[in-house]
């Protein structure tokens, strides 16, 4: 169970990091990233810390509104540069 957590705490903070570069890459605040997608700045802002589960939903409107697939922000998660 210990395992699970810490892949689990791995895996939400790297996604949170993914997503932090991918928007500073597109140089967007975290609140034109909630604007595009349609999520509050204070969700983006736990989400970027690692401080939520997100749905699968909420994924899909961070890759939409980043312009990268689902699959690109997983594999930037666990690519290890966190």
């Amino acid at each position: 169970m210990k395992h699970r957590q810490q892949t689990e705490t791995n895996l939400k903070t790297g996604l949170g990091e993914a997503i932090r570069r991918e928007r500073s890459n597109i140089g967007i605040s975290q609140g034109e990233l909630a604007r595009r997608s349609g999520l509050h700045r204070t969700y983006v802002s736990d989400l970027e810390r690692g401080a939520r589960n997100p749905s699968v939903g909420s994924i899909l409107k961070i890759a939409d509104a980043l312009h990268v697939t689902v699959a690109e922000l997983f594999q930037a998660a666990g690519d290890g540069n966190h």
